[in-house]
């Protein structure tokens, strides 16, 4: 099977990515009453009946008094949101909290190992990783992206007859339209900060940001080993990506002048990366005071907080379990950027895996890219044992 479609892409699709979007219904407010009820009724097995019979007291007090009001400003929050009431609360939980984000908030996926012969190693493996990867942007970007759709009917609706059928549609009921086939479409708002975000920490609440990057079709990634960090472009100025020959080219550059030298080596810069894994606040004044300091300081971080994604490409060679897990997870931190929308870790072993900050979305838009991207990787063929000459991995300046 081939990796890519002819225009690049990991699939091309009948119905564009987010034509679902503006028909998804929103989730609803209950009526206080029926809020209330359903709090003692699940509160009634897990209190004594004298605390819940203090609880009808107080509820009674609550339904009396503010609460309607409490609802109708409720109601009129809800009402100015995209989504949900929920939503900016949820997004508060994330970047309101100051603890650290690695073991605390970003969780870390491990993809499986490969097994077919003729791979050769870490570069390898992270080049066809990104190049799939940049084909998963490709595809996104161009709304080619599948909409994710739950199919409890798939032989009737995932067919080509079905999706003729639905588009249709007017896109402001066409939620409806799939739904009374059975075919249930999900919010995909998440996607559009997969790539080229990252969050920004600032005191007392962090910020997502997303790259202004509209200008131009070239695209680039962060790599990082060990304490440097390299920028890498990987998508050209048509738009498509630099394939799989120059990716490895480059990736293997930097791991040759890493490598050159010992670990800890005097002449590498500090591990600029560890400072992500601090606590919110003091990172944030760390970094403000970095911004501070030059333009080159400014301009350097900014490469990262554009770049399509992160590259931690790791010395170490985990085997069991759980020396696995704990790279994946949070390494020693110096070769790490955890606030980026998402990192691919690799090791010299050739192990990978996904570690993601968790304020910008969840598993759903995650798992997906990981599972199309594992499959697209696989499918590729290794590059020529000479790859053709590509383009270096100059560092960012700074």
């Amino acid at each position: 099977a081939t990796a890519y479609t002819r225009l690049g892409y990991l699939h091309e699709t009948v119905v564009p990515t987010y034509f679902f979007q503006r028909s998804l219904p929103r989730l609803p407010i209950p009526d206080l009453s029926r809020t209330l009820d359903r709090y003692v009724y699940f509160a009634a097995p897990l209190v004594a009946p004298a605390d819940l019979e203090a609880s009808r007291k107080r509820l009674e007090g609550f339904k009396a008094g503010p609460g309607p009001e409490i609802q109708a400003e409720l109601k009129r929050r809800a009402a100015a949101t995209y989504s949900s009431y929920i939503s900016p609360l949820w997004f508060d939980m994330y970047l309101k909290d100051r603890q650290p984000l690695p073991i605390n908030y970003n969780p870390q996926l491990t993809f499986v190992d490969e097994e077919a012969p003729g791979r050769r190693g870490q570069a390898d493996r992270a080049a066809r990783l990104v190049d799939a990867s940049v084909a998963f942007y490709r595809t996104l970007r161009d709304l080619q992206l599948e909409p994710d759709v739950f199919h409890t009917k798939p032989r009737v609706t995932e067919t080509a007859l079905w999706r003729a059928a639905v588009c249709c549609l007017p896109e402001s009921v066409s939620f409806y339209g799939a739904a009374a086939l059975g075919a249930y479409p999900l919010d995909m708002s998440q996607y559009k900060s997969l790539f080229e975000s990252t969050r920004i920490p600032l005191p007392g609440r962090d910020a997502l940001r997303k790259a202004d990057t509209w200008q131009t079709l070239e695209r680039h990634i962060v790599v990082q080993h060990r304490s440097r960090l390299w920028r890498l472009q990987v998508v050209g100025p048509d738009g498509r990506s630099l394939g799989v020959p120059a990716i490895e080219r480059s990736i293997q550059e930097i791991l040759t002048q890493g490598r050159a030298k010992p670990p800890g080596s005097r002449e590498d810069p500090p591990p600029l990366g560890i400072l992500t894994s601090m606590d919110r606040d003091r990172w944030a004044a760390a970094r403000a005071s970095l911004e501070g300091a030059s333009e080159v300081n400014r301009a350097a971080l900014k490469a990262v907080d554009d770049a399509l994604f992160a590259v931690c490409l790791e010395d170490a060679a985990p085997e069991s379990l759980v020396d696995v897990n704990n790279t994946m997870l949070h390494g020693d931190g110096t070769n790490r950027w955890f606030d980026k929308s998402f990192q691919l870790i690799v090791t010299a072993n050739a192990k990978a895996a996904v570690n993601f900050e968790h304020a910008w979305g969840d598993g759903v838009a995650v798992l997906r890219y990981f599972n199309e991207v594992h499959r697209a990787a696989c499918a590729l063929p290794s590059a020529p044992q000479r790859p053709a000459r590509g383009p270096r991995a100059p560092p960012p300046s700074g």
